[in-house]
């Protein structure tokens, strides 16, 4: 049971004394009955048609507060369901994560995931698993690994194929180890979002990675980064 206010308009002398605005002043009526209550309360009622005022004595309204009973009224309820469980903020970070952009003319997918939530934190790939490149790049692997951070090792397919697999899944950083690294002990170092590159001291590495990795020093800040290629 509800309280509903309602009017009922006397036409009889809406009619005569307003002429073809009768109507509209009728429904504007019903309309200010719904809105503000208070409006009634005194000898004169006051509604607005278009750019026009119009004064109906309360009377004339019809206007009354009567108690009914709503039955069959369809309700779209809103609700907050709040959940502790792991999955919807996994689907939030993805979500979020999620982006696409244009490298060299192709579109590129990838998961711009902060370091300290991706899954992998560095891909190491050998430029090709001949010439010892492929057991240096799974040394580095190994290495990186015992130094606590979230390595995988990667020779299929040629490189801009494996660097835009873990882009797609969200890996920071990239490491490969190519024919300069058996001659100098360095390796090159690709940051997912910017694509841009450093040669990097072998010695160097994991203690560099980690702090990327812990946010103690910015990939901008290393020396001379230059484009993928």
């Amino acid at each position: 049971m509800v309280e509903r206010a309602t009017v009922d308009p006397d036409m009889s002398y809406l009619g005569p004394e307003f002429g073809g605005k009768a109507g509209e002043i009728a429904e504007a009526l019903e309309t200010l009955a719904e809105r503000d209550r208070a409006a009634f309360e005194g000898d004169e009622v006051t509604v607005e048609v278009g750019d026009e005022e119009f004064t109906v004595p309360a009377e004339k309204t019809g206007f009354a507060v009567e108690e009914v009973k709503e039955t069959g009224e369809h309700v779209m309820p809103h609700v907050v369901e709040p959940s502790i469980g792991i999955d919807r903020v996994v689907y939030t970070v993805l979500d979020h994560a999620y982006e696409t952009d244009e490298i060299e003319g192709e579109t590129r997918t990838r998961l711009a995931l902060e370091p300290e939530v991706a899954p992998t934190f560095v891909g190491v790939f050998p430029l090709m698993d001949k010439d010892g490149m492929g057991v240096l790049a799974r040394e580095v692997t190994e290495d990186l690994r015992a130094a606590g951070l979230d390595a995988t090792y990667d020779d299929s397919g040629n490189i801009g194929r494996r660097y835009r697999r873990q882009d797609e899944v969200g890996t920071p950083f990239c490491v490969t180890v190519d024919y300069d690294s058996l001659e100098d002990d360095t390796v090159t170092l690709r940051e997912r979002d910017s694509t841009e590159q450093v040669r990097v001291p072998l010695s160097d590495l994991a203690d560099l990675l980690t702090d990327l990795r812990d946010g103690e020093t910015n990939f901008e800040e290393l020396d001379a980064p230059t484009p993928e290629q």
